[in-house]
């Protein structure tokens, strides 16, 4: 994917420039942009990066690295990394309006997850039992 110029706007309006590169925004000093900054795409479509700046729990950090393990899927099947605005309603920008649907199906494949990680380990220690 080619890299080009666009403009950066901020959560507080503030803009400066920087670019895209493999579907990911950038300040010009290579800085990945901040959470909640907003960049035009080459067909003019605004993304706006989702996530907190700095992480203050450890809940923050499972829900980055779960971000993080999405995007990289996302930017190796050709999505994007960015959730697409869709207009602003006073000073918030609206996101994805599925997005708790979404949330809710993540959360549900984890716990599926966890059942099949635990029945394996119920597996396993039946069958060490039968060989004691």
């Amino acid at each position: 994917m080619a890299k080009y110029k666009t403009t950066i706007t901020e959560k507080d309006g503030t803009k400066s420039s920087g670019y895209i590169e493999n579907g990911r925004s950038y300040y010009d000093n290579g800085k990945e942009i901040n959470a909640g900054a907003s960049v035009t795409d080459a067909q003019g479509k605004t993304w706006t990066k989702g996530g907190t700046t700095s992480t203050t729990n450890n809940k923050q950090s499972e829900i980055d690295m779960i971000n993080a393990a999405i995007r990289q899927n996302n930017s190796s099947s050709g999505g994007s990394s960015y959730r697409p605005s869709y207009g602003a309603i006073g000073d918030k920008i609206q996101t994805n309006p599925y997005e708790d649907e979404i949330d809710r199906i993540r959360e549900a494949y984890e716990r599926q997850q966890a059942q099949i990680r635990e029945q394996n380990r119920i597996a396993v220690e039946q069958g060490t039992n039968r060989l004691n």
